[in-house]
């Protein structure tokens, strides 16, 4: 049986400036982060055990879950203890390349986080911009691909289904 995530956050930077694409049906290689957060939004529950690795960006809350196997990248207080069970609590996204790279010992770090996904939904979202300097997201559209439009580049939501 292979997990199964679902509204994984890709921000538009990523798609326009690291030329990300994705295709439903089709495969994505990426590593997963968790922005520790509660309130509205896409708040994901992750359960499993801190690893013992160094953060060399996050200065005091920077870690690593492994769930089932999986190393996700948690940027957010607390930080348990190496070895502890703990539940996190955030917003699942994409990890970017400068998060990835600020974790030692680093190929053994993306060893555990870099997988193979099934895409299994794509949305594409629309930004609502508020007051000065504020956005949110707004409704969403299912499409079939993740590409760069320009200007008119958005963020997205994936359902990702884990490649055994």
């Amino acid at each position: 049986m292979s997990m199964l995530w679902q509204e994984v956050f890709v921000p538009d930077s990523v798609v326009a400036s690291d030329g990300f694409t994705a295709e439903l049906g089709g495969t994505v290689e990426m590593s997963l982060a968790l922005a520790v957060e509660r309130g509205p939004g896409w708040t994901h529950e992750v359960a499993g055990r801190a690893l013992d690795v160094e953060s060399t960006i996050w200065s005091d809350d920077g870690w690593l879950i492994d769930v089932d196997g999986l190393g996700i990248y948690v940027i957010g207080k607390p930080v348990p203890p190496p070895g502890t069970w703990t539940t996190v609590h955030g917003r699942l996204r994409f990890a970017e390349g400068y998060e990835t790279d600020g974790f030692v010992p680093a190929e053994e770090v993306l060893r555990r986080a870099r997988r193979t996904f099934t895409v299994r939904r794509i949305v594409r979202l629309d930004l609502v911009r508020g007051r000065p300097g504020t956005v949110r997201l707004g409704s969403g559209e299912e499409v079939t691909e993740v590409r760069w439009a320009g200007a008119d580049t958005r963020s997205y939501l994936l359902d990702l289904a884990l490649v055994p």
